[in-house]
């Protein structure tokens, strides 16, 4: 019986300090996960520079040289105007992309036909001017 407490109270300690470390490396793999996952926003929010997710280097580049004024309200998180609308679709910056812009700002637009009619004429998508309707309903 003397024999038998010592085992039970070594197998007790050892059982205890495995369940710590386990429990100290679930929490070092979600820190870590944690941490991979901020990195990883950051490495996005850097290689857009606008709004963390709008434009990518190159379509900035382009915008800055045909509408640095879009660009700059863009950086400054304001709503786009029709035209800076017409000017993101004309130099070929994707639908989603706009479309997001257009969420993140919230921006309610009540479209006349003339102004359907403008953007659709200037090539901006069925899918742009579509979502713009549906925010000023």
């Amino acid at each position: 019986m003397k024999k038998l407490i010592p085992l039970l109270i070594l197998t007790a300690i050892i059982s205890s300090c495995s369940t710590k470390t386990e429990a100290a490396t679930t929490l070092n793999s979600d820190r870590n996960f944690e941490t991979k996952s901020v990195a990883s926003n950051l490495k996005k929010v850097n290689s857009t520079n606008i709004n963390g997710f709008v434009l990518d280097e190159q379509d900035k580049k382009i915008m800055e040289k045909t509408s640095p004024i879009t660009v700059e309200r863009m950086q400054r998180h304001e709503p786009l105007t029709l035209g800076d609308i017409i000017k993101l679709s004309q130099n070929g910056v994707s639908n989603d992309t706009i479309i997001g812009y257009l969420k993140y700002t919230y921006k309610s637009y009540n479209l006349s036909q003339s102004q359907i009619n403008r953007m659709h004429e200037s090539g901006v998508s069925k899918e742009i001017v579509n979502y713009m309707i549906t925010t000023g309903k």
